[in-house]
């Protein structure tokens, strides 16, 4: 056969299906068993999908660990990016940025766990998912920091900063 036909809308559910169990399915085994405890045949078995279904989305299991940690917290950070999206002063943004951020990592500590500790068992990769984080954070500071204030190399150390703060905070317990 030289064409694969197309999935079909049941199939296409099926496999946005899989992806989200997968993800699932390894946020819930790094939270018990830690990123050291992870394999993909342990992470397919827990969400019932195929190597096929995880081979197609992942290219390793770093991969796999840092896109459920990502889609588990898009929520958060979109939500805390909002804040200098109001229209308020921004030292008060910043302040209630921070404030969200502390609030909902004490409410999911599993999250608050496997973002600011877990992840850097990962290695090399972890550290360019959290360069990339901090970056896009230290923008939304910066558009909306009064130019006296912030530069874009402030605002990213800053962020740097509160991570590094998250970190130490969430490994002590």
């Amino acid at each position: 056969m030289l064409f694969r036909s197309a999935p079909s809308d049941d199939q296409a559910d099926r496999d946005r299906g899989d992806g989200d169990l997968i993800l699932e399915a390894t946020i819930r085994l790094a939270g018990r068993d830690g990123y050291e405890g992870l394999s993909p045949s342990r992470i397919r078995a827990a969400a019932g999908a195929s190597p096929r279904s995880f081979d197609e989305r992942f290219a390793s299991l770093s991969d796999c660990f840092l896109a459920a940690i990502a889609s588990r917290s898009d929520g958060l950070i979109t939500d805390v990016a909002g804040i200098f999206a109001e229209d308020i002063e921004w030292e008060r943004a910043v302040r209630a940025s921070a404030r969200r951020l502390c609030v909902e990592l004490l409410a999911d500590e599993e999250l608050a766990r496997l973002a600011f500790v877990e992840i850097f068992a990962v290695g090399i990769d972890a550290l360019e998912w959290r360069r990339e984080r901090v970056s896009s954070m230290a923008k939304w500071i910066f558009r909306r920091a009064p130019s006296d204030i912030a530069t874009p190399p402030a605002a990213e150390a800053s962020v740097a900063a509160a991570w590094v703060l998250l970190h130490d905070c969430v490994r002590r317990g």
